[in-house]
């Protein structure tokens, strides 16, 4: 007699899951090994995500970041200070809250990001390259969904403001 293994739904979205748990910081680690090499426009993936986080989330607060890009206070802190000096964020204080400042991300900030993406794009280009059209059709239906479920429901609209193209 032949006995088969039946997976349930619940057992197919734990291996789903874990999927994705194997392969995000996989493709992170690599982008980041990228950014360390390339040094585009001398800035750090962690600033580059306060950078890309600001663009859609002005006027947040130093602890609304820190929550959101899971940094510690402090070290949101140390980063958003490095961001500041450079010009590339500005710090002001809440016209309606005194003891809160909000951040925001300059021009020269919004520049630096679109360069630095740009600057990431040939890197990613030749990975993707290495994928049947199948594949890389596959992979963007994918990420599409998971853009899908990982946006807060507060930020579903925010990607779709003035974004600087990357074309």
């Amino acid at each position: 007699m032949q006995s088969f293994i039946v997976e349930t739904n619940s057992e197919l979205e734990t291996n789903d899951a874990r999927l994705i748990v194997e392969a995000v910081p996989l493709v992170m680690r690599a982008i980041n090994a990228e950014i360390r090499r390339r040094k585009p426009q001398d800035i750090t993936l962690p600033q580059l995500r306060v950078l890309a986080y600001l663009q859609d989330h002005a006027g947040i607060s130093l602890s609304e970041l820190a929550e959101h890009l899971g940094f510690l206070p402090s070290s949101a802190s140390k980063v958003v200070d490095q961001l500041v000096t450079r010009g590339l964020i500005m710090r002001q204080d809440d016209p309606s809250d005194r003891r809160r400042a909000v951040l925001t991300i300059t021009p020269d900030g919004r520049i630096i990001l679109c360069l630095s993406r740009k600057a990431i794009l040939p890197f990613l280009g030749d990975r993707l390259a290495t994928l049947s059209t199948g594949e890389r059709a596959t992979l963007t239906a994918a990420m599409g969904l998971l853009r899908k479920l990982f946006t807060p429901e507060k930020d579903a609209h925010a990607g779709q403001s003035a974004d600087i193209e990357m074309k």
